[in-house]
């Protein structure tokens, strides 16, 4: 039977523990009291369960169903389901677009706990068609101690939660009916949230009635005497009310008095009783009903009852009010029965759910068929005329594909991989979509307390990864048996067995999450919707590559089946090209099914290979060379041979075969069509639904790329000669078209696998912190078109595929270019791991060229960050601006940096140097400031601020890099005096700084030696004052008895610009150097009272040997000196000539006060006034006032005031 329709799964899981609000229902006597005075049970009741009773208990629904209000507004479907052994109610919305407008989605989930547990089939939601402003949703159920609630929600809860515990008699009302106290109920039916019949096991069926103002009334009830009905359906004017009972009748009620007006037989529908010799059916069976009002007192209905052999029956019902009302089966000579889901008879089966869609008349056109066995399940539907609904009936049903990801075969432990036994399981196990969070973490605990492994080390946070490769690490070890050597391969299948145990676990549960509960149909967008145990599920319309991959074809040129198709592709020249196409695809599958795992991992690690190298050859020579490393050779078999070639038989043999076909093949794959925008956009959780459609269709896709290119190898080189030479395909031709595509799409498979490391705490309560780049980066983008005169299932197959399509780009985008969008956003977000293992999807483009620059420089690769900046510099720097740098490096690069692109090559070097300044790696700064400074120089429209800019960078970069006398070099070019001086002054401070220890004068003077001041006179002046502006701040002048400063964290400024200017052969502005130096140390009390002088003989001696250095009749300095007035108030400056004869005749008096003191023959002296004695370490510390320094030397020295 032809697959027409696909499942796509909805996660039931909340995306945060945040979005899951609880609510405890009271007990009926306190719902009038205050909610602080109630006592609510123990929630954590469950917690006593193994593992498996516990996922049971918590994950898997007994009953329940989705929900879809009768009013268009935002917020329409629901799905509800009962947990906990029947005391929680669980409701979310299941709405999977929003309004553009609306920032704030519906993913709160209400959970009602109730004081006794829910009965089954005894749940009914419903809504007023016309309180669309309002919007409530009404919930009516019955608890096992017989009370009969209501709960009234509004939609916005699922927003913004306001229920209260506190406030549960605003939301929450009971009844206890008189027929509830002495009868059992058994189904219940809500046509308005005013009305309600509930149907008992005593043949009564009741109708409850309330007020509108829901005043605290008791409901007022009509009773219907009849047999226990199975199924009840009021009818939509209000008229009556049709039900199947237990004897296999169908009888139809006055709703107005209550009396039963009419009796059919399903059986024989020309018996108006039920017939005693037919067994009634059974209580837990389900019947179903469903009404159609076509005007005019006509109603149609639609029935199924499972003693009738699987027979549907349509009814044509008239006049019932003011005549008498017939009820006649519509086609009494035809036996219209549903699909049988097992024609061998091994299984029993059971009628899950069956929806009826009518047309814009109301007459049905369109039915649906859910059958179930235990955890197995099928859905057919089909397409018919009201009219005349035979010749579809018998030809044109479809089913629905439920394969899901856990489906899939686990890995293969006998293929040569060259991954790991463990890594292969974890990426199998954890890949997204494939298992819930919930299944993978009971499936654990399970292993975990079969093998006893409670006693598990694991560090506290363990990742859901670690904790499985911990657990099964414990449970195998490496051994060595007997004398031989340590037996690897052992230990790789004990790994694989152990993984395997793993596997079945969580396969079994998640087939227990996915068992069906009921089939739903939106009347609306014309989707049926599965309620599964543990999930939901729409169904949707297939792609044309899942319509080409589905392995039934028996009915695939039915008239029905070529009207829903996707028609004729016009230029491949085949009369019935789809079926033509689907079984060559077909065929390809044949091929990898009957051959050996290693064929086609050999196959596929050979793809790998050759699509990241570069194209050297000629198509023909690597496909040859292709051939040879697949080793197809030698692992094809006989048996994949013969069963290939007998497929190939059915199109007609290879002759027929070529390059047009295998074209029409890959045009199966999604295309990137432009749509018109829409107001829509998908919320979070038609996001996530969206995009594992996305993920089955992209492996799908991936998977019968590599099947048609084993074909084509296999067509190629295992033909015989003489057939080859009948075959019209070159494969040569296609070789470049399957490399692209295959690229394409394994880049698609990492965007679906790949997963972000986000802290949830700092996300929305409506982000889902598991979500993969494919979701993150391209679903956001989507813009569904209105379900309207069209099935949201074919809306969201087509956003499927515009999802798959959207990372290839369009015709206005290079695909090339988005992979760099993709590269520059995870940069952006940190992910440089991901960042990394993205890099072999980029091409050689020189926009790529500066995405891998930006990945290595985040990743510290600075001298490949530069490699891939120069490469990609003049394109850059002159190319035609094609794109917008800063929505095409997804904010990657700010506006403000856009405008360095394209803009010439100097703007170019100063934004990649301000990369590298940023990451402080300062030789390359200077690099690029070299050849921003180089290009700069050849550009005709050379500017200055950035000139100024680029040698100041300069400057910075080569200070930091300790390049002094290129930073010299860099300070003679800058145009600024001002900026020159602080830019030396910081070369100066960079020279001679220290980290903690003495520095090193001649070695600051060396370097200042090497810099070649001369060439600029200005320059050796602004370096001549720095220096004096930092001596006359240096606070420590005391000299060691070697003739230096003793060990200090400082700079001897003053020697170092007396050695400056000696160097300069500057001798007397040296001389005044030393002769500060001689007076500063004068008054400092320690030196004065040192019975040796070492201080100030040193001092003296500097003078000395300076002022002889000088020609005699220059041997004097000019110097000015503080003399106090006579009343010792005023200070008055004065200058004055000291000459070398003066310092000589000091230094003599100094020598013989130190001779004197050792033989004894000294007088008492009185320190200088003002002078006061260090008393700290070595270091002496000038007072900028003291009096008195210099005195002596000043008695003799010339007045020249």
């Amino acid at each position: 039977m032809l697959n027409q329709y696909r499942s796509c799964w909805l996660s039931l899981e909340p995306t945060t523990s945040t979005a899951v609000h609880e609510l405890q229902i009271p007990a009926p006597d306190s719902l009038l009291t205050s909610a602080k005075s109630l006592v609510l049970p123990n929630r954590s009741r469950h917690e006593k369960f193994n593992p498996e009773e516990n996922f049971a208990f918590t994950s898997l629904a007994t009953h329940g169903a989705f929900f879809f209000r009768k009013a268009v507004s935002p917020l329409r479907s629901f799905f509800w389901r009962v947990l906990e052994a029947g005391r929680v109610l669980e409701i979310r919305s299941t709405d999977l677009t929003r309004s553009q407008a609306d920032e704030q989605e519906a993913t709160t989930v209400l959970k009602f706990t109730f004081p006794s547990q829910i009965i089954p089939n005894l749940v009914a939601f419903v809504d007023h068609p016309n309180d669309s402003e309002s919007g409530d949703v009404y919930a009516f159920l019955i608890t096992e101690s017989k009370h009969f609630y209501t709960l009234k929600i509004d939609p916005g809860h699922f927003r913004d939660v306001s229920m209260r515990e506190s406030e549960a008699s605003r939301w929450c009302y009971y009844d206890v009916p008189t027929t509830l106290t002495v009868n059992e109920p058994y189904k219940i039916s809500a046509p308005s949230p005013f009305e309600v019949f509930i149907a008992y096991r005593n043949g009564v069926l009741a109708r409850l009635r309330r007020s509108k103002d829901w005043s605290r009334k008791s409901s007022r009830g009509v009773k219907f005497p009849t047999i226990a009905p199975n199924t009840i359906e009021p009818s939509s004017d209000q008229q009556f009310v049709f039900t199947i009972c237990l004897d296999n009748t169908l009888k139809i009620w006055n709703q107005a008095t209550g009396k039963m007006i009419s009796e059919t037989n399903l059986l024989n529908g020309n018996r108006s009783h039920a017939n005693p010799t037919t067994p009634p059916m059974n209580p837990a069976s389900a019947s179903f009903i469903r009404s159609f009002y076509l005007g005019s007192g006509q109603h149609s209905l639609v029935t199924f009852a499972p003693n009738a052999d699987n027979q549907v029956k349509f009814w044509d019902v008239n006049g019932g009010l003011t005549t008498p009302i017939s009820v006649k089966d519509r086609f009494p000579q035809i036996e219209l029965r549903l699909p049988d889901p097992d024609p061998s008879g091994n299984s029993v089966w059971s009628l899950t759910g069956l929806e009826t869609k009518s047309d814009e008349n109301q007459r049905p056109q369109e039915m649906w068929a859910l059958w179930r066995s235990n955890n197995l399940h099928r859905l057919f539907s089909v397409q018919f005329d009201f009219s005349d609904p035979e010749p579809e009936w018998e030809q044109s049903w479809v089913e629905t594909s439920f394969t899901a990801l856990s489906d899939d075969a686990p890995p293969d432990p006998s293929s040569s991989s060259l991954v790991d036994t463990t890594e292969r399981w974890c990426t199998f196990l954890l890949r997204p979509g494939r298992f819930d969070l919930s299944v993978l973490q009971t499936s654990l605990s399970m292993y975990q307390e079969a093998l006893n492994l409670k006693r598990v080390k694991m560090r506290k946070g363990a990742s859901l990864e670690e904790q499985l490769c911990s657990s099964v690490a414990s449970s195998v070890s490496l051994r060595r048996y007997e004398e031989r050597e340590i037996d690897y391969d052992r230990f790789f299948a004990d790994s694989d067995a152990q993984w395997r145990q793993i596997w079945r676990i969580a396969r079994n549960l998640q087939a227990r999450l996915r068992a069906p509960l009921s089939l739903s149909f939106d009347k609306f967008s014309g989707t049926p919707w599965v309620a599964m145990t543990g999930c939901g599920c729409l169904i949707r319309r297939c792609s044309k590559i899942e319509m080409a991959c589905l392995k039934d074809r028996a009915l695939s040129r039915s008239p029905l089946a070529k009207s829903r198709g996707r028609g004729r592709r016009a230029d491949t020249g085949y009369d019935d090209i789809e079926d033509v196409v689907s079984r060559l695809v077909l065929a390809a599958s044949v091929l990898r099914h009957n051959s050996s795992p290693e064929l086609f991992n050999s196959i596929e690690t050979a793809l790998l290979a050759e699509v990241y190298q570069e194209e050297e050859k000629s198509p023909s020579a690597r496909l040859t060379d292709f051939y040879e490393s697949s080793n197809m050779a030698n692992e094809l078999t006989d048996e994949a041979y013969e069963a290939t070639m007998e497929t190939l038989e059915k199109l007609g043999g290879p002759p027929s075969i070529d390059n047009d076909l295998f074209n029409a093949a890959l045009n199966l794959l999604p295309e990137n069509i432009k749509r018109h925008g829409s107001a829509l956009r998908y919320n979070d959780l038609g996001l996530r639904l969206v995009t594992a459609g996305a993920s089955d269709i992209i492996f799908l896709c991936r998977q019968v790329l590599i099947d048609l290119f084993s074909l084509v190898l296999f067509l190629e080189f295992e033909m015989d000669q003489e057939e080859m030479r009948s075959i019209g395909l070159e494969a040569a031709e296609l070789f470049p078209q399957f490399m692209t595509l295959f690229k394409d799409y394994e880049e698609r498979v990492w965007l679906v696998t790949s997963k972000r490391e986000k802290n949830v705490n700092a996300l929305p309560a409506f982000v889902n912190s598991d979500s993969t780049i494919l979701q993150d980066l391209f679903a956001p983008k989507l813009t569904p078109q209105p379900a309207v005169n069209i099935s949201q299932g074919v809306v969201i197959t087509e956003s499927i595929e515009r999802l798959v399509t959207l990372p290839g780009g369009d015709a206005d985008t290079d695909p090339d270019d988005i992979s760099v969008y993709i590269l520059c956003n995870l940069i952006n977000n940190n992910d440089l791991e991901l960042a990394g293992d993205f890099l072999r999807f980029q091409s050689n483009s020189p926009w790529a060229a500066y995405g891998r620059g930006r990945v290595c420089l985040a990743r510290r690769d600075f001298d490949a960050s530069a490699f891939y900046f120069r490469k990609s510099a003049y394109y850059l720097a002159h190319g035609k601006a094609k794109l917008n740098v800063h929505i095409a490096s997804a904010g990657l690069i700010s506006a403000l940096e856009s405008d360095s692109f394209f803009h010439g090559l100097p703007r170019f070097y100063h934004h990649i140097l301000a990369l590298f300044e940023k990451a402080k790696a300062y030789s390359y700064v200077a690099d690029f400031a070299h050849l921003g400074l180089q290009s700069l120089s050849r550009s005709q429209s050379a500017s200055d601020a950035l000139q100024l800019e680029l040698l100041t960078r300069l400057v910075t970069a080569e200070l930091q890099c300790c390049n002094y006398i290129a930073a010299y070099t860099a300070i003679s070019r800058l145009p600024k005096k001002a900026l020159q001086k602080s830019s030396l002054r910081k070369l100066i401070e960079s020279i001679v700084s220290t980290t903690g220890v003495a520095p090193n004068e001649n070695q600051a003077l060396s370097l200042l030696k090497a810099l070649p001041i001369g060439l600029d006179s200005n320059l050796n002046i602004i370096l001549d004052d720095t220096l004096s502006s930092f001596a006359r701040k240096q606070s420590t002048v005391s000299i060691s008895s070697e003739g230096r400063r003793p060990q200090t964290n400082t700079t001897d400024f003053i020697g170092l610009l007396c050695a400056h200017r000696v160097g300069r052969n500057d001798f007397r502005g040296s001389v005044s150097v030393l002769l500060d130096r001689l007076n500063r140390i004068k008054g400092i009390g320690r030196a004065r009272n040192d019975p040796q002088a070492v201080e100030l003989r040193r001092a003296y001696l500097y003078l000395i040997n300076t002022l002889a250095s000088v020609a005699p009749e220059d041997a004097y300095i000019m110097s000015e000196i503080s003399v106090s007035e006579q009343d010792g108030r005023d200070k008055k400056r004065r200058r004055i000539i000291v000459t070398l004869e003066d310092v000589r005749r000091e230094y003599q008096a100094l020598l013989d006060r130190c001779s004197r003191i050792e033989r004894g023959d000294y007088e008492f002296y009185v320190d200088g006034e003002g002078a006061e004695d260090s008393e700290g370490d070595d270091e002496m510390e000038v007072d900028s006032t003291t009096k008195g320094a210099g005195s002596a030397l000043m008695s003799g020295a010339m007045d020249v005031s």
